[in-house]
């Protein structure tokens, strides 16, 4: 695990070594997401995921921003996912 001595800022790499240490966190999945990527992200409008998603979602309020929890959309749309495939 890096320490934040060994890198400095992490969004500006100053070397080929730092920007070798910092591959990895491309990688990363995000937990929280907009909910502009959030209907993207679902495949379906943005009026659809207002009315029928969003209030099924667990939320956060960072600052002046709404950021869905990644995790429970991803557990919204399984749970959606194997109902149809169940015809429940």
């Amino acid at each position: 695990m890096l320490r934040d001595t060994e890198v400095g800022d992490p969004f500006v790499p100053r070397n080929r070594a730092e920007r070798r240490r910092w591959r990895h966190v491309a990688k990363l999945r995000p937990r929280y997401i907009s909910i502009d990527d959030g209907y993207r992200y679902a495949g379906i409008g943005r009026s659809k995921f207002y009315k029928d998603f969003l209030w099924r979602l667990r939320t956060v309020r960072i600052g002046r921003r709404n950021l869905i929890e990644l995790d429970s959309l991803d557990e919204l749309l399984d749970q959606l996912t194997s109902e149809s495939e169940t015809g429940g």
